[in-house]
């Protein structure tokens, strides 16, 4: 096996374990313990204060992650790729700084955009910022192990460890030992214990011995740097616009016990899309390697495993998830709320279902010489997802917010596409993408229409087991993933 194939194959099963053990966890905090110590409200409370924190992180990080990724491999040809890295940390610990003392001025804007209807979320203002400051760090010392092929650890950290976290602020609040100040305390400084860990895998990967102090040639070049991040950071702010503005939008016009029931809703999404992170990732630093080569027929396979890859699991997990929605939603303590609103979470799954199928377009462009057009696109998009939001949440409340998500994306997924297209010739399209969407349509169908019975336990066993025999005959009849076809093959089942 080729040593590219074998670490893509090592870095995506270490980084999906680790997620979906992440996810596992998840799972267990969102769908039953936070139910079960916390009130909607203070569910909405804290996701909202994630998911603003999160949507502040490009002004805090101003693309220095995606600069890493653009132009490491550019110093690493020449042999001078630890200078860079020097820069970048130079650069990492100015901008933390500069975001703290801006937003020490900016907390008056904060108050007016959520004391209408959100007011409980004020006294967090400082939280946020310290999560934002944090999570800016952490991606861009991510970024440095990403380039150097290390990824598992970081995922640990990130999708395990801080759940794990989660996990222990609520037990304690339910003991009565945290109040929901000290839960919320104790969430930040679990994002501070995961950045510390990470340091140390970078400055191994780097090593003691050399020299990391910037060259006249990174410095005379930061201009570059300026103007990519500059691009990098609308991009980033856009996409995360489209991705959280929901949660926050729900909060500020529909309170925070929507918002509760909306974003503990809205984690069957996130395990939808996990597959294509985790594809995304691992293939972002080699599509970005190929571009610095000009190998666009490489770059274009990538493109086409991405989406196959991507869609090929989530296709599954969705499917599962449809079968038993009901029973599932069940097992969340105090069911009731979250049961009248299941359709969001076919809304939404349609809306990553349109991201996985696309593949890794995003990637694409942001590591090409194109980069400028992924900007205005996102920009575009935000703009309107906040209209869509507007429009749609006072007409048909948290469902308009899932509708909202679903337009924005595809017509985001449209656009990028097309671009692909049209000005580097690449595309996925061809008989096997073809089988896919079949595939798909079908699968997802007949789990869609699968019978719910009384029992909790026999709806999901049954109904889960259904969809692995009927997913198995499906692709059988439509391959489309060449290397899963190879594999399946070398074992003797013919495809």
């Amino acid at each position: 096996m080729p040593i590219k194939d074998s670490y893509l194959l090592k870095q995506g099963f270490f980084s999906t374990f680790f997620t979906y053990s992440g996810v596992a966890v998840g799972a267990f905090n969102y769908m039953y313990l936070f139910p079960k110590v916390f009130t909607t409200t203070e569910i909405g409370l804290i996701r909202t204060i994630l998911s603003v924190a999160g949507l502040l992180v490009p002004l805090a990080q101003f693309g220095l992650a995606q600069i890493v990724i653009k132009f490491f491999e550019e110093y690493k040809l020449k042999n001078n790729q630890h200078g860079f890295i020097g820069l970048t940390i130079i650069f990492a610990a100015i901008l933390s700084i500069s975001f703290y003392i801006i937003s020490l001025f900016c907390e008056p804007l904060f108050i007016g955009f959520f004391k209408e209807r959100t007011a409980e979320i004020i006294p967090y203002y400082q939280n946020i910022v310290l999560i934002t400051v944090l999570l800016s760090l952490y991606n861009t010392t991510e970024s440095i192990s990403r380039v150097y092929n290390k990824l598992s650890y970081s995922y640990f950290l990130r999708n395990l460890l801080l759940r794990l976290f989660i996990s222990l602020s609520a037990i304690l609040f339910a003991l009565q030992i945290f109040n929901l100040d000290k839960v919320v305390t104790f969430i930040t400084y679990g994002h501070l214990i995961c950045f510390i860990l990470l340091i140390p895998l970078v400055i191994g990967l780097i090593g003691l011995k050399r020299s990391i102090l910037p060259k006249r040639e990174h410095i005379q070049e930061s201009r570059k740097f300026i103007n990519y991040g500059f691009y990098s950071f609308l991009a980033l702010s856009g996409g995360l616009i489209l991705l959280q503005v929901d949660t926050i939008m729900v909060s500020k016009l529909m309170g925070l016990d929507s918002s509760g029931v909306y974003s503990t809703l809205f984690f069957f999404a996130i395990v939808i899309e996990l597959p294509g992170k985790i594809i995304r990732t691992i293939y972002t630093p080699l599509i970005s390697s190929e571009f610095a080569r000009s190998n666009f027929e490489e770059i274009n396979k990538y493109y086409k495993k991405a989406a196959y890859g991507q869609t090929i699991i989530a296709t599954l997990i969705f499917a599962i998830i449809l079968a038993s929605l009901e029973s599932i939603i069940k097992i969340i303590p105090n069911y009731e709320e979250y049961l009248a609103a299941k359709n969001i979470v076919i809304i939404l799954g349609l809306a990553k279902m349109t991201d996985m199928i696309s593949g890794n377009n995003s990637e694409i462009i942001a590591v090409s010489k194109y980069y400028r057009y992924n900007v205005y696109a996102i920009l575009i998009l935000a703009v309107c997802t906040v209209l869509f939001n507007y429009i749609l949440i006072p007409e048909f409340g948290m469902n308009g917010a899932a509708f909202a998500s679903l337009i924005s994306l595809a017509l985001f997924n449209i656009l990028k596409y097309t671009f692909l297209k049209r000005k580097l010739n690449l595309q996925p399209l061809g008989k096997s993408y073809l089988k896919m969407t079949i595939f798909v349509i079908l699968v997802l169908g007949i789990a869609y229409f699968l019978p719910q019975y009384d029992s909790i336990l026999l709806t999901i066993v049954l109904n889960t087991s259904l969809i692995g025999v009927l997913y198995l005959i499906l692709y059988k009849i439509f391959p489309f993933h060449p290397d899963i076809n190879s594999w399946l093959n070398e074992k003797g089942i013919k495809i």
